[in-house]
């Protein structure tokens, strides 16, 4: 994969976004409506997460399901 662009517009099934570099050096992504998507420290975290956030935000986060019944995990 290729390094993204700044300020290029980037389209998912979810919607378009594009990345800018903040005052101090974070990266923040925006839809264009121009909301705030995700801010990360580095160009690439933010390319990546933001289209599993615009997923997100259209069918809703399933994220790991599990239960915890109580009982201890280990023996003492």
């Amino acid at each position: 994969m290729t390094e993204p662009i700044l300020e290029a517009w980037y389209t998912t099934p979810y919607g378009d976004f594009k990345i800018i570099k903040k005052r101090f050096g974070t990266f923040q992504s925006y839809n264009r409506e121009g909301d705030g998507l995700v801010t990360g420290a580095t160009l690439k975290s933010v390319f990546e997460m933001t289209p599993a956030h615009l997923q997100w935000a259209v069918e809703g986060y399933k994220g790991p399901q599990g239960t915890y019944d109580g009982s201890p995990v280990v023996d003492l």
